[in-house]
């Protein structure tokens, strides 16, 4: 199924944004093992509450839950590739895709006072210390793809915003 509406695209090789009159694309939950990624585009999730009607897992073949989905060894160059989920709606954590710059800014997973930044279950961020690291040792190219999604509007529906691979950003103070 296809909703139409008239959206920006945003073009990451020529950094601005691309209206390009087509339709936003919403797939279905029973389409999701063998469709293409579309930006912006909403992948739905099968309706219920069963972990297995989330859709990352159907579409990419990464775990069901957590911000962080790895697939392969967490540790890199091992990793095939990293899928990042933000609900974005934590308030003091707000993540963040600057559609313009097309920089994605997120907070981590680790949310729990007292604990070590890097000292989560899933040791995603583990896994951006490591990427970071390999950015700035010269080593780009070792670091694996990021797919990374929002929650989307409804259930567990989910929106996919953009791929990025070795283009990780320090922000500067």
């Amino acid at each position: 199924m296809i909703e139409c509406y008239l959206t920006k695209y945003y073009n990451l090789a020529e950094k601005k944004p691309v209206c390009l009159g087509k339709c936003l694309k919403i797939v279905d939950f029973k389409d999701l093992h063998d469709c293409d990624l579309v930006i912006d585009a909403i992948y739905k999730g099968s309706e219920g509450s069963s972990i297995g009607n989330e859709p990352l897992h159907r579409l990419l073949s990464c775990g069901t839950m957590g911000c962080f989905r790895y697939v392969g060894s967490r540790n890199i160059p091992l990793l095939k590739y990293v899928v990042l989920y933000s609900s974005q709606i934590e308030p003091d954590w707000p993540d963040h895709l600057d559609t313009k710059t097309g920089y994605f800014t997120y907070y981590g997973d680790n949310r729990e006072p007292g604990h070590q930044l890097e000292d989560t279950p899933k040791k995603g961020n583990q896994v951006l210390r490591d990427c970071f690291n390999a950015l700035h040792t010269g080593n780009r190219e070792i670091i694996p793809p990021f797919f990374i999604f929002s929650k989307g509007p409804l259930g567990r529906d989910v929106v996919y915003h953009l791929l990025e691979k070795g283009v990780l950003h320090t922000p500067s103070y």
